[in-house]
C-alpha cells in the first residue's frame, strides 16, 4: 500500500501491525492512508492509497505543490516511510512545485519477521490465554534502559502462540506478565480458564538479565521460542512502616506502592490515583503489600496534599527490598521533604 500525507508529527499512512497488535494498534492488515495535504495551510480532501502494478510501479497523481510524506506498506514487510535512513527512523519528505512530475521514488522494503512457540507449566501442560510480549530495550530521555513492549498476544487453546509481521531486532520475550490485563477466558462450557500467576522470560527464568535475547532477522521464522510459567507460583509480603523524618510521626494521605527492579517490567504494586491507598494506615503508620513473586523491588512511600492545581507530593521515600523465599518484615521507610536548588544560568 502507498499513499501520501502532509509533513507533520505522527505517522502519515499504514503501520506495521504484529499478531495480537501493539497496544491501540489497529487490526492486521493494510489499512487506508488518510493523510493529504501540502505542509501549511489547509489540508484537502483524505487521499486514497494507491497500489503497485504485478512489477513494483506505483504512480500517484494529482498532489498539489508542497511538501509531502510518503509511507510504503506490504503485507510480510516492515512498513517504512520513503527516504528513510536507519530503523525506526524518521523518512524524507518529498519537495514538489506546481506541474512537476517526479520519477526513481523506489524503496526497497525489509521482509518482517514472526515468532511463535508455546507456552506450558512445570509438568508440560499446555497455558491457556496467557499474555506473551516482545520486549525490545531501548532508552528514556534520561538515558536510563529500559525495555518497551513491541508484540503482545496470548496463548490458544494448545498453548500456543505466534506474532507476525514484526521488525527484525533483538528481543526479549516474556509469557504471563502480570498487569497485562484481560477478561477472564471461558470455556465453550462457560467454565472459566485458571489464571496464571506466576511469568518468565525466555526460556524460563524469572529475571531479564538471565533470559535469553531472541535475534530476528528478515525473513526470519522462529516456531520454537517455548516458554516455562510456574502458574501458581509462591508469593509474598513486604509489610512495615513510615515514618516522617521531619517530625518522626507517621504521615497521613500517604501512597505506598512496589515497583520491580527489573527494567523488563513497568507495573507496580499498590499503586492508586487517590490521596491514600488500601495498603497504608494512617492510624499506625503500617503498611503491607501483597502477592509479591520473588525478586528486587523498589519500595516507595509518597506523602501527598491536594491543591488547587491537583495532587503533588509533599514529601517521599525509596528503598531497595529484595525477596527470596520468605515475607519481608519490619521495614522502616523514612520520607523527606523535596528540597529547592537555587543558581544562576549564564
Amino acid at each position: 500500500v502507498i499513499g501520501g500525507g502532509p509533513q507533520g508529527p505522527g505517522p502519515a499512512g499504514p503501520q506495521p501491525v504484529i499478531a495480537g497488535g501493539p497496544r491501540g494498534a489497529a487490526p492486521p492488515g493494510p489499512q487506508p492512508n488518510v493523510g493529504g495535504g501540502p505542509r501549511g495551510g489547509t489540508v484537502p480532501a483524505p487521499i486514497p492509497p494507491v497500489f503497485t502494478d504485478s512489477k513494483g510501479y506505483f504512480s500517484i497523481t494529482g498532489l498539489a505543490a508542497g511538501s509531502w510524506n510518503l509511507q510504503i506498506q506490504a503485507n510480510g514487510y516492515v512498513a517504512q516511510p520513503y527516504g528513510q535512513l536507519l530503523p525506526d527512523g524518521p523518512g524524507s519528505p518529498i519537495t514538489l512545485t506546481g506541474g512537476q512530475v517526479m520519477k526513481g521514488a523506489n524503496v526497497i522494503l525489509t521482509p518482517a519477521a514472526s515468532v511463535g512457540g508455546r507456552v506450558r507449566d512445570n509438568l508440560d501442560q499446555p497455558l491457556i490465554n496467557v499474555p506473551v510480549e516482545l520486549l525490545r530495550g531501548n532508552y528514556d530521555a534520561y538515558g536510563r534502559p529500559y525495555y518497551e513492549p513491541i508484540g503482545l498476544t496470548r496463548t490458544n487453546d494448545r498453548g500456543e502462540y505466534r506474532m507476525y509481521w514484526v521488525p527484525p531486532g533483538r528481543y526479549y520475550l516474556i509469557a504471563g506478565r502480570p498487569g497485562a490485563g484481560r477478561d477472564t477466558a471461558y470455556t465453550p462450557a462457560g467454565i472459566p480458564v485458571p489464571k496464571v500467576a506466576g511469568y518468565a522470560f525466555y526460556p524460563g527464568v524469572t529475571e531479564l538479565k538471565d533470559g535469553r535475547e531472541i535475534d530476528l532477522q528478515p525473513g526470519t521464522d522462529l516456531r520454537t521460542i517455548d516458554v516455562s510459567v510456574t502458574m501458581k507460583a509462591q508469593t509474598f509480603a513486604i509489610r512495615g512502616k513510615v515514618i516522617d523524618s521531619r517530625s518522626g510521626r507517621t504521615p497521613t494521605k500517604t501512597n505506598v506502592s512496589a515497583e520491580p527492579g527489573d527494567p523488563g517490567l513497568t507495573f507496580g504494586y499498590g499503586r492508586t490515583t487517590g490521596l491514600v491507598n488500601q495498603n497504608y494506615d494512617e492510624a499506625t503508620g503500617s503498611f503491607e503489600l501483597r502477592n509479591l513473586l520473588p525478586g528486587t523491588y523498589s519500595v516507595s512511600a509518597e506523602v501527598l496534599e491536594s491543591s488547587a492545581g491537583g495532587v503533588n507530593t509533599e514529601a517521599a521515600g525509596t528503598i531497595a527490598v529484595t525477596i527470596t523465599n520468605s515475607d519481608v518484615n519490619g521495614l522502616a521507610l523514612s520520607v523527606v521533604p523535596g528540597t529547592a536548588i537555587q543558581g544562576r544560568m549564564r
